[in-house]
């Protein structure tokens, strides 16, 4: 089970994911995220070698036929999951996580970036927005499933609803629980949030592009 991307790959998820890598194939944590999150050239090697580990968390996961070898004599099953949250409300959060990272001066450095349209590398990037994600990894995926026979599905779950869909994947497909995942690593956020013409700009720089996504 393969967790995608931040805001899809959230602090809570990626500790929970570390933590499960230690203690199921005794990958020591290198750096500030778990092995193979930045790179899926470390990725997929280890999905291969730890045999008893059924999470894996990755930023950016791309599957090209002609770089990725086949898993189909492995008799995998890769469940890929991208958590959704309305979009309006993905907005206002990761715009308030800027706040929440540097107070007037990260609103300041947003305002200067979104002045030209140019996407952020922190939250509130519309690139990070989990539908985008998704339509941009799915064709390779899918070119997989027909070009090598493996076998994949795609889970767009709610953001807040990890434990719960996770325990039903579980039951369906023999999976265990991601020890953790239902920890919260960021319950007490900071008042206040950046100036709401920043939120305006922000959609006015990139929200007609969710019309665009396949």
């Amino acid at each position: 089970m393969i967790h995608c991307g931040p805001k899809t790959g959230s602090t809570t998820l990626r500790a929970a994911c570390q933590s499960n890598l230690e203690e199921t194939c005794g990958v020591e944590k290198r750096g500030r995220f778990p092995a193979g999150y930045m790179d899926e050239s470390v990725l997929f090697p280890l999905i291969r070698r730890c045999i008893d580990t059924t999470h894996f968390c990755v930023k950016e996961i791309m599957m090209p036929p002609e770089e990725v070898p086949t898993y189909r004599d492995d008799v995998s099953l890769f469940v890929h999951m991208f958590p959704f949250r309305e979009y309006d409300d993905w907005a206002k959060s990761a715009m308030k996580q800027q706040y929440d990272r540097g107070g007037s001066r990260a609103c300041n450095r947003t305002s200067k970036l979104l002045e030209a349209c140019e996407h952020n590398n922190m939250e509130i990037d519309f690139r990070k927005y989990g539908k985008v994600r998704l339509s941009e990894f799915k064709d390779d995926v899918l070119s997989r499933m027909e070009l090598m026979n493996e076998s994949h599905a795609f889970l767009l779950y709610h953001y807040l609803e990890l434990t719960d869909v996770l325990g039903r994947l579980g039951v369906e497909y023999g999976l265990p629980l991601l020890p953790k995942s239902n920890e919260r690593m960021k319950g007490k956020r900071p008042k206040g949030t950046c100036d709401a013409r920043l939120l305006e700009m922000f959609h006015d720089c990139f929200s007609s592009r969710l019309m665009e996504l396949k």
